[in-house]
C-alpha cells in the first residue's frame, strides 16, 4: 500500500530518527561503550629493545617486571630472589635446597630467575612432609627469550603500535613486560601512566552526554509521533 505520507512528513521522520539513534548512541557511550572516556587515564606504550648486562636484565624503557621472569635488577630484588641468589651462591647450579612450603605456596611464579644468567626454576614438592626442593637449571639466553617471546598477534593494539612507531597512547593497560621477538632481536614492551583520571571530569562527561542523550531521544521520539499515520 503506497505511503501516504507527504514528502515533509517524511523527512520530519527520517530527521527524529537521526535524533533518537544519536540519543542512544550517547546514552550508550556514557553507560557502556566510553569510546569518549573525557577525563580517563591515559597510558604510554613504548617498545625497546632487551639487553642483558651488569648483573641485570632491563631494556632503555625498564618495565616494571617482564613476564615469566623476576630477579631482574640484582640486589633490587634481594629478598623476592634471597633462596634463590643463596642456592646459587653456595651450592651451585646443580644443588638443591629443601625449605617448608606446601605445593607450591610462597614460591616465586615465574618460571625463570635472572641472576647475571638465564636460570630455569624446578620445584619438586612433597605433600606429606610439607616441603617444596628448589633447583636452578641454567639456560642460555637465546632459549630463555625464545620461550619467553609473545607471538606478535596475540598482542594488544597500542603495544604493536609501539613496536612499529617506538611509542603509541592508549586509554587501556595491557601487555606490559611482554618480550616480542622482532627481526631486529628481542624488544620489550612498557607501559605508564601518563594521565591520571580525573573523576570530576569524569561524572561531568557522564552526566552532559546522558543528559544530552535522554533529551535527543525525547525530541526526537516526539517529534516521530507528531506525524499523522
Amino acid at each position: 500500500m503506497p505511503s501516504t505520507l507527504s514528502s515533509e512528513d517524511r523527512r520530519v521522520r527520517r530527521r527524529a530518527a537521526v535524533l533518537v539513534v544519536l540519543g542512544l548512541a550517547l546514552l550508550a557511550n556514557a553507560t557502556v561503550v566510553h569510546a569518549l572516556d573525557i577525563g580517563g587515564a591515559r597510558y604510554e606504550y613504548r617498545a625497546g629493545p632487551l639487553d642483558t648486562g651488569e648483573g641485570a636484565l632491563y631494556t632503555e624503557i625498564v618495565p616494571d617486571h617482564f613476564d615469566g621472569v623476576d630477579c631482574l635488577r640484582g640486589d633490587e630484588d634481594e629478598r623476592l630472589c634471597a633462596i634463590e641468589a643463596w642456592l646459587l651462591e653456595e651450592r651451585g647450579v646443580n644443588g638443591t635446597v629443601t625449605v617448608q612450603l606446601s605445593g607450591s605456596s610462597g614460591v616465586n611464579d615465574e618460571e625463570y630467575a635472572y641472576l647475571g644468567e638465564f636460570y630455569r626454576r624446578i620445584y619438586h614438592s612433597d605433600l606429606d612432609n610439607g616441603t617444596t626442593t628448589i633447583g636452578l637449571e641454567r639456560v642460555t639466553r637465546e632459549r630463555a627469550l625464545d620461550d619467553l617471546a609473545v607471538d606478535r598477534d596475540s598482542l594488544s593494539d597500542p603495544a604493536k603500535r609501539a613496536l612499529e612507531d617506538g611509542s603509541a597512547v592508549a586509554r587501556f593497560e595491557r601487555d606490559e613486560g611482554k618480550v616480542v621477538e622482532t627481526d631486529d632481536g628481542y624488544v620489550a614492551i612498557a607501559v605508564y601512566q601518563e594521565v591520571w583520571p580525573d573523576p570530576l571530569l569524569q561524572v561531568a562527561s557522564f552526566l552532559v552526554q546522558f543528559g544530552l542523550g535522554i533529551g535527543l531521544v525525547g525530541v526526537g521520539w516526539a517529534r516521530v509521533r507528531s506525524v499523522p499515520g
